[in-house]
């Protein structure tokens, strides 16, 4: 990387040392915002999905043109435009949804403010929508992903709002079966799968309206649930979307209700590590917008600011920069380019932003291992190493 104006170029590598060893991983790395063609229509509690090189855009919600949406627009993430397709037949937004087999899936959410139970497939090669079974129970702002062939729905029954629910839906049976309950009551919740693994993250409280940063892993291997490591920043009406095996979160809300405090912060979440990490910032803070992974970036599509009363067109994608390879003994090897100058750095725990300079060294070659002779005190450490110029 290049040093820019007076601006380094930084690539912080993350890994837990200990003085045993550690197995080689790829690096969590910071990234940049570019702006894209913004929706045709702007909207916020949308379903989108990725299929093939088009990621589509169903339903949604606008007070200023209406309310509940039908408009389906499809973004091309190679020519970065928009194409405009049928309406959609029936009103439901604030869905949990899904890609299964090039179909988009959608289930519960609303109906003009009211919960529902009603789920469809959408088939972009006939621009036609399929209605399947219904889930067992109306889910109001649910949140979902697919893992192995299957649509995971984690929501809050919408007569009791106490009750949680999981609902798996089987395309090829054409069923849903329930699984163990979602611990944590919450409404708008972010969700994505990761390695054969549900992750659902923040949400509001329903008896608060307050914003949550609880998250919680659903493994159906076991059917059972885990608490993981807090988001930083709780908040509600977040985009969750996976990327090379990190969870991020984007954008949200501090609460429900009147005067949030609207958000541009991005979270990033390594499950093997299970920690957070602070990454740049999204240029439109945004609540109730979505997310889609595609071609090595997250798009972060629509959304709201205001109280609600504005609905968003914008579309920004995020690309995290490319990650370097380590190995620690303990130490961590360097590729970077050779006269290079990278300053070494580590915390003993990455909750605390205070990183400690071991060194700055001009890299002689590439790969470069670097071995930290200070740590035998310490049971374990993380490092990065940012290239200063």
């Amino acid at each position: 990387m290049e040093k820019t104006g007076s601006r380094a170029s930084i690539v912080p590598i993350i890994l837990a040392a200990t003085l045993n060893w550690a197995a080689p991983r790829e690096a969590l790395a910071q990234g940049t915002w570019v702006t894209k063609t913004p929706m045709p229509t702007a909207r916020w509690q949308s379903s989108v999905g990725l299929i093939g090189e088009q990621i589509y855009v169903a339903n949604g919600y606008n007070p200023a043109i209406g309310g509940a949406l039908t408009q389906v627009e499809a973004y091309n993430i190679v020519s970065n435009s928009w194409v405009s397709k049928p309406p959609q037949p029936f009103l439901q937004d604030a869905a949990a949804y899904s890609v299964i087999n090039g179909l988009l899936y959608i289930a519960g959410g609303g109906n003009c403010c009211v919960g529902i139970a009603n789920a469809n497939a959408y088939n972009p090669g006939t621009d036609s929508w399929t209605s399947l079974a219904a889930l067992p129970q109306a889910e109001e702002f649910p949140a979902g992903d697919t893992i192995n062939g299957l649509f995971y729905v984690a929501g809050v029954n919408y007569t009791t709002p106490t009750t949680t629910t999981l609902d798996v839906f089987n395309p090829g049976s054409g069923l849903w079966t329930a699984k163990t309950s979602m611990p944590t009551p919450r409404y708008f919740p972010g969700a994505c799968a990761i390695n054969g693994i549900l992750y659902v993250v923040g949400g509001s409280d329903p008896n608060t309206g307050n914003g949550l940063s609880t998250v919680e892993a659903y493994n159906p291997a076991t059917d059972s649930w885990t608490t993981k490591a807090s988001m930083p920043t709780p908040r509600t009406r977040v985009a969750v979307a996976e990327l090379n095996g990190i969870l991020y979160a984007i954008g949200g809300a501090s609460r429900e209700g009147l005067n949030p405090t609207i958000m541009h912060a991005v979270e990033a979440y390594d499950p093997t590590l299970n920690v957070w990490t602070e990454q740049p910032i999204m240029p439109t803070a945004r609540a109730s917008l979505q997310a889609v992974a595609a071609n090595g970036s997250i798009y972060a599509i629509g959304g709201y600011a205001s109280n609600e009363y504005t609905a968003f067109s914008t579309v920004e994608a995020f690309t995290p920069s490319p990650a370097i390879s380590i190995q620690m003994y303990p130490g961590i090897t360097i590729n970077a380019p050779v006269g290079s100058t990278n300053e070494i750095q580590y915390v003993n725990n990455l909750g605390n932003s205070n990183w400690m300079t071991l060194t700055n060294l001009v890299l002689p070659i590439t790969p470069y291992i670097y071995v930290d002779f200070t740590a035998p005190g310490q049971s374990q450490r993380f490092y990065r190493d940012i290239l200063v110029q």
